[in-house]
């Protein structure tokens, strides 16, 4: 692993290319939802949640293949951490 980060970023990169389809999915959902709805006024952005998750599994488990489970970890703690709501960190007071 390069101290400099260039090993996670090519990790990330491998990972990603890997879920390359289910992304593209999502980016096509986005897109659409943000034309016709979020332009609208529309603020609830749930349409596409399932291929985010998809997306967001398939790069997760990528990363794990490749011997960077702290990074997978790492980004499961942060989620815990977030009003599931919102995507937002909660209040500790």
């Amino acid at each position: 692993m390069a101290e400099d980060g260039r090993g996670l970023r090519e990790a990330v990169a491998a990972a990603s290319s890997q879920c390359q389809e289910l992304r593209a999915s999502y980016d096509v959902c986005f897109l659409s939802w943000y034309r016709s709805s979020f332009l609208a006024g529309d603020l609830k952005h749930d349409s596409c949640s399932k291929i985010w998750e998809d997306y967001r599994t398939c790069v997760l488990k990528e990363l794990k293949g490749r011997g960077w489970e702290k990074i997978a970890q790492f980004e499961y703690n942060m989620a815990s951490d977030c009003d599931a709501s919102t995507q937002r960190p909660r209040r500790s007071w």
